[in-house]
């Protein structure tokens, strides 16, 4: 019975050293698997440390791609702006020179305009001034004749008598009763009023040499009337001739001087 208790003893031993190998066994199987999926997990740790790594690459590359492209836009940027504000000077010196263009053109346009205005003044003056001067060129004209006249005809006439007639008697010669026309003071005071403002429309003449658009017809007209005029006036100023030649010469002059006065006058205003 002792013996029997041993070999029971002895089978538990070997149970609970079955039960230990098997427990070793499993504890062992359960610690392979254990390192092998620590192993598995350090390995997808690895790769994904690898992953993060490449990824982390990439983006240091994406970032110093966008980095490149960004200082890039900033330096175009930069040039734009640059060019911008050159532009920007351009146009506003432009602008100002337009303006000024502008400005210059409006003073001239009414430079033009005034000039063009004094010049029609003018113009209006020196017709009229020699249609007055023309009219007492015809009245020293037309008393030098009738002097002449009535003295080579002893014709009484009380405008003449006191030129042709010395002590109530005809002049035997024509010249003295001219002289004494010529020493009227009266007469003598036309006479020169009329060599002086000759001068003066001479002066006046010359600075309408260089007529405005649009006056040069005017101009043309202007200039026949003082042409005239001046043969005109000469032809009193400067008499000589004969009685016959004088009047002839006076008359041919008298209507031509008119007739360029009324071409003249088509252009007052």
């Amino acid at each position: 019975m002792e013996k029997t208790r041993k070999n029971d003893h002895m089978v538990q031993l070997c149970i609970i050293l079955a039960f230990f190998c098997l427990g070793m066994a499993v504890l062992s199987v359960l610690m392979w698997f254990g390192k092998k999926k620590a192993a598995h997990e350090m390995a997808e740790h690895a790769l994904s440390l690898e992953h993060l790594a490449d990824e982390n690459e990439i983006l240091n590359q994406e970032i110093t791609k966008y980095k490149d492209s960004y200082e890039s836009l900033v330096e175009v940027n930069t040039k734009l702006e640059q060019e911008l504000n050159e532009y920007k000077s351009l146009y506003e010196s432009l602008l100002e020179e337009k303006q000024k263009t502008e400005q210059d053109a409006k003073e001239a346009e009414e430079k033009a305009k005034q000039r063009a205005a004094d010049y029609q003044n003018s113009f209006n003056t020196l017709v009229e001034s020699m249609l007055d001067e023309g009219a007492l060129t015809e009245n020293l004209g037309n008393l030098i004749i009738k002097v002449w006249h009535n003295a080579i005809l002893n014709t009484e006439d009380e405008e003449t008598n006191k030129f042709t007639k010395v002590n109530g008697v005809f002049v035997t010669d024509f010249n003295d009763a001219l002289d004494a026309l010529f020493a009227d003071a009266e007469f003598r005071k036309e006479y020169l009023s009329l060599s002086t403002t000759q001068k003066q429309i001479k002066d006046e003449m010359k600075e309408m040499l260089n007529p405005p658009e649009g006056l040069d017809s005017a101009f043309k007209a202007l200039e026949n009337l003082y042409n005239s005029y001046i043969s005109f006036s000469n032809i009193v100023l400067n008499c000589s001739g004969s009685l016959e030649s004088f009047s002839n010469e006076f008359g041919k002059a008298d209507a031509d001087m008119i007739q360029k006065y009324n071409a003249a006058e088509l252009y007052l205003k």
